[in-house]
């Protein structure tokens, strides 16, 4: 009589098929998956060895040899019945070699930078794991050897290959850091009928600190494999190019009507370094912002900042915060012209604060389609400043999610009617410069 395989049981089956099997599952969380697969892999292990022990008893099947009601032993898919059915002949037991091979054939690929966690988590996740770095005599004395690199990667692939062979789970934990690196491993899953994961493995975290490579690699090598780093599935390249800026430099030729800016990273950061400020006084003036102030600002000229604190989402901020940040940050600004703080943010909460003669409420609760990147709230302001020359200043704008950026496009495509321009905070004094001296 058949059991419920243990690739296939729930958490709690799964423990208590341990317990009957006599395997100590303390250690293993089994909301992880690393953790399910190596206790399933316990217990098949177990099966296994007292399979062995009795492969001189020949099991037979109930036609040839029927036993009475009474002498059958009852079992059934339950795990306490696992233990009991592998100790009598006359029950046919089903292992991880019975399963279908789609089940079993899993061809893993663990990449990340060296230190990340690959070897360890490898090792957890499938029946062999192999690397590279495994090649007999890569390191010397702990030294890398650079002239054995191509042959310790053909070398990994060959085993590679040599385990699929035989039908087995795989764990491949090099570092992978690009695409084409990882395409030949495919083929041979291709080849072979094996089902291939990709693992992202990016840090290991112990006592709040990060593990360290064992193969001490150069501190100018493991950042190069990071900055090089090619992600499997790309997210769409949002962020500005070289030709976009000059487009929209072109674009910058008449001098604004109206400037709308971002607020954290193009006005002001934060003293502290962190990502929200620790107190409303926790920023300073962004020295890009301020050299444009000082330098190429136009007084009569309205100023707008559009901001979607999402602090507030977080719990980083109050309403209260907010505001009295705000009033500060007013004050370091020090020009005499009409300002109005436009924010929103992404959840349900959206504020709209003003200085001076607008027509914009001091505090308005939008819905969440007032946030950047929608135009929304461009909107909003063009009907309060009923100009025709804008630019939005951002440092978003390089990026995959280039915030600003898209937030400058969408107004553009929302209003064909106006001028425009994107520029980064970075060049916002320079193109003042350059059309207007």
């Amino acid at each position: 009589m058949d059991y419920v395989s243990p690739w296939i049981m729930s958490g709690q089956q799964l423990r208590k098929a341990a317990k009957e099997l006599g395997i100590d599952d303390s250690g293993y969380n089994l909301r992880l998956k690393a953790h399910k697969v190596a206790l399933c892999e316990l217990v098949e292990n177990e099966i296994e060895r007292i399979r062995q022990e009795q492969e001189d008893v020949m099991i037979v099947d109930n036609e040839e040899n029927m036993t009475t009601e009474s002498e059958e032993i009852a079992v059934d898919n339950t795990p306490q019945s696992i233990a009991r059915a592998l100790l009598r002949p006359e029950q046919v037991v089903k292992t991880a070699a019975n399963l279908p091979q789609e089940t079993m054939k899993t061809l893993y690929i663990v990449r990340g930078c060296p230190g990340n966690g690959k070897t360890t988590l490898a090792n957890h996740i499938a029946v062999c794991s192999i690397a590279a770095d495994d090649y007999p005599g890569l390191y010397i004395d702990g030294v890398y050897q650079q002239h054995l690199q191509k042959e310790s990667h053909q070398w990994c692939m060959s085993e590679v290959e040599n385990l699929m062979q035989q039908n087995v789970s795989i764990a491949v934990h090099n570092t992978f850091t690009r695409i084409f690196y990882i395409k030949p491993y495919i083929e041979l899953a291709n080849k072979y009928g094996y089902s291939v994961h990709i693992i992202h493995s990016e840090a290991v975290l112990v006592n709040g600190g990060r593990t360290v490579d064992t193969h001490n690699v150069p501190l100018d090598v493991l950042t190069s494999m990071r900055n090089g780093w090619e992600p499997f599935n790309a997210l769409p390249k949002l962020g500005i190019t070289a030709k976009d800026i000059a487009q929209q430099i072109e674009k910058a030729k008449a001098y604004p009507d109206a400037i709308i800016f971002d607020m954290d990273g193009t006005i002001k950061r934060t003293k502290s370094g962190e990502t929200f400020p620790q107190s409303p006084d926790d920023f300073e003036v962004t020295p890009e912002f301020d050299k444009f102030v000082n330098f190429g600002w136009v007084y009569d000229t309205p100023m707008y900042i559009v901001s979607n604190q999402r602090g507030l989402s977080g719990g980083q901020k109050t309403d209260d915060f907010l505001k009295q940040e705000w009033e500060k940050l007013e004050g370091c600004i020090a020009v005499n012209h009409e300002i109005c703080f436009t924010g929103s943010y992404f959840a349900s909460k959206e504020y709209v604060l003003h200085k001076n003669n607008t027509d914009l409420p001091f505090l308005v609760r939008f819905n969440g389609n007032y946030i950047k990147p929608l135009p929304a709230v461009f909107k909003l302001i063009h009907e309060n400043s009923k100009r025709r020359n804008y630019w939005i200043v951002g440092d978003a704008h390089t990026d995959d999610r280039s915030e600003d950026w898209q937030f400058a496009q969408n107004c553009q495509k929302a209003h064909p009617e106006l001028n425009i321009a994107y520029i980064p905070i970075e060049l916002a004094a320079y193109v003042y410069q350059l059309h207007h001296t």
